[in-house]
Parts: structure tokens; sequence; C-alpha cells
């Protein structure tokens, strides 16, 4: 033979025969063996089969039970990654011909058979025909054994009616598919043949016997080994077959009655321990009976099990509900979602949330079911982890957020607290917010209320930029709104968030905002105001409470309203303690700073003090020569008795107060001497203008006290002169200032005098002074 006829099998296939000698042996030889080759390679790839849709995940376990020895695996879909489970048979050498077709019936009939109660059917494949090994694969959805399920409950808490009366109802609807529907026999319904779905449905699978009630040919009747004996009803063990034909459906229901004392009760060891109903549920004992009667005729068919008061339970209500959701108007509905809320508690987690939840979401989006629907689905939401919440429940609230149904988004906010923790900020601020905010003008005054009430929830989430240019905008937008609930509500609001807002922000908003709300008409208002200000105490500066929250909050303390006089002053109490505190600090900085001796008293500017009397008195008497006290003509002969003496006095008043200044910024002993003498001066002149202003007379009745005061500034002035000789040599310029300032007052009282003398009005008499000091200076 030619090398390639020998060639290993991992060599590549040639396609075509080499051009030998076709009379030679051993040209016959390698078509021979090259056939054979042809025909091993073909019948590799055929037991292969096609690849599965799903990839296997683990090692799998074997089906408790199953007297096929299925594996049970858990695998992921290749196209979208979802869980499923994949049932695997190995087919080997030893294997007899009945596994194999059983096998392949399981195959055949879970491949057609689609309904909510049967396994769903995903993919599979099989052996090709004369194989002798290879591997039979089922792909489902993801699903657990019953009697894993069982045992994991009889461990925590027991079983729950609940669940075990839906599961035995999910059976039975399973049953009267296959046996009405399909006119099909089941012929293995067990504990082994039960799975549960991930949303707690319970799934009828083990389809290796399913056959057709007359075939005498079918494997319910040939594979005897495959027959789960413990479960079969009498006939069959009598092998009275012919019986069954008068009702199909007997078969399958003894062994459902079997299923339910191996529910309550645990494996069926022998036929006697039928009678025992003691862990049974007494609604469930009489469609029990039904099912074990001797006669097949009476056994109960699939829709008649339906019918028994055992299904009538919260969860089995709830899922036909749900199975009809789509075809209920909008108050059917809100009436099934709001018993739905009620009932809850009662329900086993795992149905809530794979199988009650995606209804929820759906009838929230599409359905307009308002705000029934969004309560229980977020009381659902807090049964589940952050992770689990943030990727089931978060993207539909996210995309209900930008409903323009007020109702689902009413409902929403007002559930935000149950939910508002497991928001990123990212998606706060980048979807979540952008939608709300159209809520803050909205045209129903609810809607608007319910957003402002939501920023305390979602400001926290928020950057320092949205907060300062959209939500401070939309707060002093709505704290003028014209209804006052949302006035109250916006400001107890800003004094929650004040704690997440930047300092510059706080000492820009806080204290304007509630200063402007206590003077808010509605008295909620008013107390949101002071209890705001008393809770964000801290953020303020001492000189702002005194000088802001103390008189604003202090107006209050008399209001109309009790409760707003009560917060009135427990904020003014909170405002004295903060400013006790301050006090007190100021005073131990000082004892620091001095460290611990005699603090030094402060220094008085005299010439200021007096400076600040003249000013006054200047003022109280142009007022009293400008308008006084007095009316009518009183007010006119009080002016003019009062001329005379105001005149003078007003004019040696000002004459004094400019020789003390001018003669106490020298050290001069004369000078000194002129500051005494113009001191003296200024007394005896205020004295006169006193007198004046509380008796008006004549200018003779203080002529006395003028004249003193003119012949001491006369004294005065020339004491300045004479020390601006003997002082300040050195300075001509300041010597002639003392002097000339001093003269200066001569003629100015000398104007003034001739002018109130000769009897001008007062008017004329102070534009003369005024002249003569314009002269002077």
């Amino acid at each position: 033979a030619t090398p390639w006829c020998t060639a290993p099998s991992s060599a590549p296939r040639v396609s075509h025969l080499p051009f030998l000698d076709p009379s030679t042996p051993e040209t016959t030889a390698c078509r021979w063996a090259f056939l054979r080759a042809e025909m091993q390679w073909l019948s590799s790839a055929l037991s292969k089969g096609p690849a599965l849709k799903a990839d296997i995940l683990d090692q799998g376990q074997d089906v408790k039970g199953s007297l096929l020895k299925w594996k049970l695996h858990d695998g992921k879909r290749k196209d979208t990654g979802a869980a499923v489970s994949i049932f695997a048979w190995e087919l080997t050498p030893t294997s007899s011909p009945d596994d194999y077709a059983a096998a392949k019936n399981a195959l055949k009939r879970l491949r057609t058979a689609r309904h909510p109660h049967v396994l769903q059917f995903i993919d599979g494949t099989e052996p090709a025909d004369g194989a002798k090994t290879g591997k039979v694969y089922i792909v489902t959805e993801h699903v657990k054994t019953l009697d894993d399920w069982l045992s994991k409950e009889r461990a925590n808490h027991g079983l729950n009616q609940e669940a075990v009366s839906w599961g035995l109802c999910c059976i039975a609807r399973g049953l009267h598919f296959i046996n009405s529907d399909c006119k099909l026999v089941h012929g293995n319904l067990c504990l082994a043949s039960i799975f549960i779905s991930d949303c707690g449905d319970w799934k009828l699978g083990g389809f290796e016997l399913v056959s057709e009630p007359g075939n005498g040919q079918g494997l319910i009747r040939q594979c005897d080994a495959l027959r789960p004996k413990r479960v079969m009803p009498p006939e069959v063990a009598r092998g009275q077959w012919e019986t069954l034909e008068q009702a199909p459906h007997a078969l399958d229901t003894w062994s459902y009655g079997c299923l339910m004392h191996e529910v309550f009760h645990g494996i069926l060891t022998k036929t006697e321990d039928l009678k025992d109903t003691s862990k049974m549920p007494k609604a469930a004992v009489p469609l029990y009976q039904k099912t074990l009667k001797a006669n097949v005729t009476q056994r109960p068919t699939g829709d008649q099990i339906l019918e028994s008061p055992f299904f009538d339970t919260q969860l089995v209500w709830i899922n036909r509900e749900l199975s009809e959701l789509a075809l209920k108007d909008a108050h059917q509905k809100e009436a099934f979602f709001l018993k739905l809320a009620e009932s809850m508690d009662q329900l086993p987690d795992l149905h809530l949330r794979y199988k009650v939840l995606p209804e929820l979401l759906k009838a929230v989006e599409f359905g307009g079911a308002g705000t029934a629907a969004v309560a229980p689905m977020l009381k659902i939401g807090q049964r589940l982890t952050a992770e689990e919440f943030g990727k089931e429940i978060v993207p539909g609230v996210v995309r209900c957020f930008g409903s323009q149904d007020r109702a689902t988004r009413i409902g929403l906010l007002q559930n935000l607290h149950t939910f508002a923790e497991h928001l990123t900020p990212a998606l706060v601020e980048k979807e979540i917010f952008p939608q709300l905010q159209s809520g803050f003008t909205d045209s129903v005054p609810a809607l608007r209320e319910l957003s402002a009430k939501s920023l305390v929830f979602l400001v926290p989430k928020l950057s320092d930029k949205v907060i300062n240019s959209q939500v401070l905008r939309a707060v002093a937008q709505l704290q003028q709104d014209p209804e006052g609930s949302i006035r109250c509500n916006t400001t107890i609001c800003l004094g929650k968030i004040s704690n997440v807002l930047s300092q510059a922000t706080r000492d820009k908003i806080l204290l304007a905002s509630f200063t402007r709300a206590i003077q808010d008409p509605f008295p909620p208002a008013r107390i949101a105001a002071l209890m705001s200000l008393a809770v964000t105490m801290e953020y303020y500066k001492p000189e702002e409470i005194a000088r802001r929250v103390l008189p604003s909050a202090g107006v209050l303390a008399l209001d109309p309203e009790k409760e707003v006089r009560s917060h009135a002053l427990a904020c003014l109490k909170a405002a004295v303690t903060r400013l006790e505190e301050e006090s007190s600090k100021k005073g131990e900085e000082l004892a620091m700073q001095g460290g611990g001796g005699m603090v030094q008293a402060p220094t008085v500017n005299e010439s200021g003090v007096l400076t600040w009397a003249a000013s006054a008195a200047a003022t109280t008497l142009s007022k009293k020569l400008w308008g006084g006290t007095m009316d009518g003509a009183g007010a006119a002969a009080g002016a003019a008795g009062a001329a005379p003496a105001l005149v003078p006095s007003v004019a040696i008043l000002f004459w004094s107060l400019a020789s003390f200044s001018c003669s106490s910024s020298s050290i001069c002993a004369i000078s000194a001497l002129s500051c005494v003498f113009s001191f003296v001066s200024f007394c005896a002149c205020f004295s006169s203008v006193f007198s004046s202003l509380i008796c008006p007379c004549s200018f003779f009745s203080a002529a006395p006290s003028l004249a003193l005061s003119a012949a001491i500034l006369c004294s005065s002035a020339f004491f300045n002169f004479v020390s601006s000789r003997t002082c300040f040599e050195s300075s001509r310029a300041s010597a002639c200032c003392f002097a000339f300032s001093s003269s200066s007052g001569v003629i100015f009282f000398a104007a003034a005098g001739i002018a109130a003398c000769a009897g001008a009005a007062v008017p004329v008499c102070c534009a003369a002074a005024a002249a003569a000091a314009a002269w002077c200076a």
C-alpha cells in the first residue's frame, strides 16, 4: 500500500483517489482502506451532531428518583448569556435499547410540547441512528428539581401552603394539556419529573414514557423497567391496560394523587401509606381521595381537578389575574394592584421577584397602571439586595420618571424614600433630575409639592454645579408658589438639605430665604421658617444672628398664632444660646491675649467727644430754628422771642470750640491757659443755649452768660496770640493760623450780634454769621 493509505486519522482527508492501476491487488486494497476511512469520519461527524445553543458550566448532578439516570447541568445561552438548564443522558455500548428509545422520546415530545406549565424547550441534540456512543442533550429554561426545593423548604420554615397549592395547580394544568389537548398519557408523573422554575412555577417534565393511550406498542407498555412502580395505579400492576382505554386520563390522575401524598408526607414506600392524610391540608383531602378512586371512570380529569377548593388561594388568584392583566381595563387593574399590595406578605419571595415584578414593571411602563402598581413594585424591591434592585427595578423606575402620565410620576415620588438609596449619583444627575424638573412648574399642585419634597433625597446625589444653577433656582421659585403648603414644604426641604450645601451657598441662600419665609401669611410656612432657622443656627455668623435672626424671630414672639409664638421663642433661645457661646469664646480669647494682667481702660478723645456734642447741639438747634415743635401763632412768637438769644449763643458756642481745638493742639503753657479759658467759655455759652431752648426769652435774659462767654473768649484769643509768638517761632505759618482762628471768633460774634440787636429775622442773622465765617476761612 502507498503511504497515504496508511496515514493516521489525524491526517487531512483526501477528497479524491490517486491514479493507480486497477488490475493490481494493491490498488484494490487501497480503495477499500480509503472507503473505510471515509465512513468512519462521516459516522464520527454525525454522532457529534450540531453544536448546542448553550454552554455547560458544571459537572452536573443526578436527577434523584429518575430511572433513566439523567444529569442536570447549569448552563448559559451563547446568544443572550441567560441561565439555562441542560439535561444530559449518555449513550454507552452497554445501554439498553429501551433506555435509548426513552431518552430520544423525551427529546422528541418535549420539543413539540409548548405550554406555560411544561418545561420550556430551547435546544437539543441526539446521537445519530446506529451510533453506539454519544449523548442526548435537552436545553430548557433554568430550573431545579422539586425534591431539592422540598428539602430546603422543610429544613428552613416548613412548606409554604400558598406555594404548594400553586405548584400542584400548575401540574394539574399541565396534565390537562397533555391528556385533553395532546391526547397523550404522561405515564411518569412523580417527584423526579417535576421541576421548579426561577419564578416558583412548577414545571412538568420527564417525558420519557409519553405515549398515545391506545397504542399497544407505546413506551408506557414496553418499558416496564422505567415505570415508577410506586405511583402506578392497581390496574397497571395487574396488566389490565384495556381498562385505561375507557378513561385515558385515569393513570395520570392516580399518579397525581400519589404526587400530592409525596409532597406532604415524603417518598411513598408502600401502597398502604396512601391512607395517611395527617400532614395534608384539610382542603386538599377531598381532592386527594377523588384521585385515588378504584373506579377509573370516577377519577377526575385535569380541568375537574382545577375546580377543587384547595386551589382557592391568594397566589393562585394572583397568577390567574396576572395572566389576564392585558385584557383588563384601568379600573380593574387598579383594584387588582391594590389587593396585591395587601396580600404580598403571604407570597413567596421567588414568585414575587420573578413572576409578579416583571408584570408590574410592564404595567407601570406601558399599561397605564398609575400609582396602584408603583407601591407593590417598590415593596417587592425592598426584599432585594442593592445589586438586584439596581439591576431589576432601577431601569424601569428611570423610564417611568419620563412618563407623561401624572399618576405614575406622583406614585414614584410618593415612594421615592423606598428606593432613593439604590440610585447612583450619575443616574440621578443624568437621567432622573432632568425628568423631574418639569414637576416644579407643573400645573397640578400635588405634583409640584411632591417634586419639592423629592429634593431631600436627590440633592445629596447632585453635584455643586447642578445645585447652584438649577436646584436653588427651583427652590426660589417654589418659595413664591401660590399654594401655602408648597411654600411651607419648600422651606422645610431647604433646611434639610442645608448640610449638603457648600459654605458659600449657605451664606448666600439660607438666611435670606428663611427671613423671607418668616413674613409668609401662611402660619405653617412661618413655623417651618422658624424651625429651619433653629436647626441651621450653627451655619450663621454671630453678627448675622444678632442683627438679622433676633429681630426677625422676635417679631413672631407676638404672633397671633400660639404655635408660631412657641416656635419663635424656641428659635430665640437657640439664637441666644449661640451668642452666649460666642461671647464665652471671645472672653477666653481676650483673657489669653491679655496674659492674665490688668485690662487697660480705653482712652477717650476729648476733642472728638466735644465735636460730637457740638454736632448734636447744632442738629437740635437747627430743628428749633427752622420748625420747632410749636404750632400756629405760638410757634411764630416763640421763634421771634428766641432769636435774639439763640443766634449769639450759637456764635459764641462755635467760637469756643474753635478756640479749644486750636489751643489743645499745643504743649505750650500759655496755650494750656487758653484751652482752659475756651472750655470755661463753652460751659457758660452752653448754659445760655440750654436755657434759651427750654424757656425762649428776649436777648437780655441771657446777656450775663453771653457777656461772660465773650469776655473769656477774648482772653482766650489773647493767650492764643501770645502763644503763637512765644511757642511757635519756628513755624510762622502755624502761628498765623492760631492767631487768625482765634481772632476770627470775635468777628463771627460781632456780625451775628449786630444782626440780632438790629432786630433782623433769624435767617438774616444766620446769613450774616455764615458770611463772617466764610470771610474768616
